[in-house]
């Protein structure tokens, strides 16, 4: 039998839904991104002096590997999945499919990714079913 799996998430966490053998099992992994907000810089003692300027760069590459690491969790999780479905607000199920596309040794097919607001857990599960054409139980 097929191990099918949606995955809702965000940048805050992500919710697996796995279907083996009519079995469901639902497993949440919360994210490690630190939320950014870069403040500008302090004057000089000196009137009309120059301003510090404040590098986004450093906090944005942070936030890149922390992403990164993220994404590395949900695809070690979902590994041995043979159907994907990726659904949720923002883009970040996007970046999740190019880090997907990306890795060679994933074996399992993205069936479909689509924008979903906030869900609740049992409309999530709806979802998946839906999605994968299983029997409401």
């Amino acid at each position: 039998m097929k191990t099918q799996i949606g995955i809702w998430l965000d940048q805050k966490q992500a919710f697996l839904i796995a279907f083996l053998n009519g079995e469901k099992t639902v497993k949440t992994i919360s994210s490690s991104i630190e939320n950014f907000h870069v403040v500008g810089g302090a004057r000089s003692k000196t009137p009309y002096g120059p301003m510090d300027v404040v590098s986004e760069k450093k906090s944005l590459e942070r936030h890149k590997h922390q992403l990164s690491e993220y994404f590395q969790q949900i695809m070690t999780t979902v590994k041995d999945a043979d159907e994907l479905y990726l659904f949720g607000p923002a883009d970040t199920k996007l970046k999740l499919l190019d880090a997907i596309n990306k890795n060679k040794t994933l074996t399992f097919v993205v069936r479909k990714t689509e924008t979903a607001d906030s869900m609740t857990e049992g409309q999530m599960i709806a979802q998946v079913r839906k999605t994968f054409g299983l029997k409401q139980v």
